[in-house]
């Protein structure tokens, strides 16, 4: 439960951001924090299959360095590029913050998800636990997450159902992810009724972007008429089992989107302003898409790089036509603007802790 402190700094935040104030009194309201950039599967679709990640796990000791935030953050995450079970420090991260108040979010493929951690998340008052999933069915599942096992997988969620059961709490909120690609868009109607099934309170979709060259054809803008027929069909189904249900918008079937270039610019970004984003090396970024490199908890305080020049010029043009490249074809599910193809070919797209992507990579992008 975010503390009075939390809740004043967030109306003062959300009434900056309104005004468009490029330097806050207030502080961030939400710090996420990449546990580890490491992970242990390589799903066909993810950018740790297209990049090459240095592989880094979050130190204690930078993660402490943002302590004069944590009394005054809404919410936390303790997730980025990464599997964050794998970095040993997570459940210390978790004790940590979870005393100063703040919502605490963890999003896991649930392979490495043992009793003992379980118990800590539940007993500990985690506030939502999301689960990677991106198939009703073994077979679509185990073709789409390599290294990984369906069985394994629902079973693990199950044990956190049945502890959150035995122990009588409605925490932390359940929350099962499909991320939408041609080759299993067919099965998401029965991944919500699988959701149902397992006990979650919300099923959710985001698109797939592609990061490689290969995983362009799999991009749903250009299978729009079904993309839209399934989502409603997920969406009569997600009514008759009960269960909440996020999904991305539809897709502009009209052609109103094409002929109104206003209308591809994507959606206003609340970031600059809320979040801070600290990358498993320590660097500070805007979130775990930007490239752009705000400052360095290694070297810095935090509250030296919350309102430096940096931030102020971002919060001064994100929102504009002079936005970063990076932030004008946003992917990002809340900001993306599913009408603008562009958004999901991120095949020349520097990822954080990585290398840059080939010259030919970039080629393809600017290309297709």
């Amino acid at each position: 439960m975010p503390s009075e402190a939390a809740i004043k700094n967030k109306a003062l935040n959300d009434q900056e951001m309104a005004e468009e104030r490029t330097v806050l009194a207030s502080k961030p309201q939400r710090l996420v924090f990449e546990t580890t950039n490491r992970c242990n599967l390589r799903c066909e679709m993810c950018g740790q299959s297209h990049r090459d990640f240095v592989g880094k796990d979050l130190l204690p000791e930078v993660f402490r360095k943002t302590e004069p935030y944590w009394d005054t953050t809404h919410d936390a995450s303790l997730f980025g590029w990464g599997e964050p079970l794998m970095n040993k420090h997570l459940g210390e991260y978790f004790d940590l913050l979870a005393p100063r108040g703040p919502r605490i979010f963890v999003l896991t493929n649930a392979m490495l998800l043992k009793q003992d951690m379980i118990d800590r998340f539940v007993a500990g008052g985690l506030s939502y636990l999301n689960f990677s999933v991106d198939g009703a069915t073994a077979d679509t599942y185990n073709r789409i997450r390599r290294n990984a096992k369906f069985e394994t997988v629902i079973a693990n969620i199950s044990k956190v159902v049945a502890k959150r059961r035995e122990l009588g709490v409605s925490h932390p909120y359940l929350r099962m992810v499909f991320v939408g690609m041609r080759s299993n868009i067919e099965e998401f109607p029965d991944f919500v009724d699988l959701a149902a099934d397992l006990g979650m309170d919300e099923a959710k979709m985001v698109h797939m972007i592609a990061y490689g060259q290969a995983m362009v054809p799999e991009i749903l803008f250009d299978h729009q008429e079904r993309t839209n027929a399934i989502l409603d069909e997920a969406e009569r189904r997600a009514e008759a089992r009960g269960i909440k249900l996020t999904i991305p918008d539809r897709f502009d079937l009209s052609g109103a989107a094409a002929l109104a270039p206003e209308t591809v610019q994507h959606k206003r970004c609340p970031r600059p302003w809320e979040e801070i984003f600290v990358q498993s090396d320590g660097k500070v970024r805007l979130c775990m898409l930007s490239k752009d490199i705000m400052g360095d908890l290694n070297a810095e305080n935090v509250e030296d790089i919350w309102n430096n020049e940096k931030f102020q010029k971002v919060r001064a043009t994100i929102n504009t036509p002079q936005a970063m490249s990076t932030c004008a074809k946003c992917p990002q599910y809340k900001e993306m603007n599913v009408n603008d193809r562009a958004a999901f070919i991120q095949v020349a797209t520097t990822l954080p802790g990585t290398a840059p992507p080939q010259p030919d990579a970039a080629q393809a992008e600017d290309t297709a």
